[in-house]
């Protein structure tokens, strides 16, 4: 009886979980129509700290600029099979 009954609520959720999801952000407009010239700001938590946080604004460009920057250096880090031990005025030392 018990299996039975945590089944049936499982089986709810699933059911119920993209009508959530569909309404979560009803209101983004699509990527292409948006401004790139927009300015906007995010918290950006500082690393060592749980409460510390510093303000970041830039255009939709300059953050779309900046993540594919941060991707393009992840992406050659798990390329390189130098591990860098530690970094001295600017040259990675493997």
């Amino acid at each position: 009886m018990r299996i039975a009954l945590t089944l049936a609520l499982s089986a709810g959720l699933l059911v119920a979980m993209p009508a959530v999801a569909a309404n979560v952000e009803p209101s983004k407009a699509a990527p292409s129509s948006r401004n790139p010239d927009d300015k906007i700001c995010e918290d950006i938590t500082i690393v060592g700290s749980r409460l510390a946080v510093k303000r970041v604004c830039a255009t939709r460009a300059q953050w779309a600029e900046k993540r594919r920057r941060d991707r393009d250096l992840v992406d050659q880090a798990q390329r390189s099979p130098c591990v860098v031990v530690q970094i001295d005025h600017g040259k990675q030392v493997c």
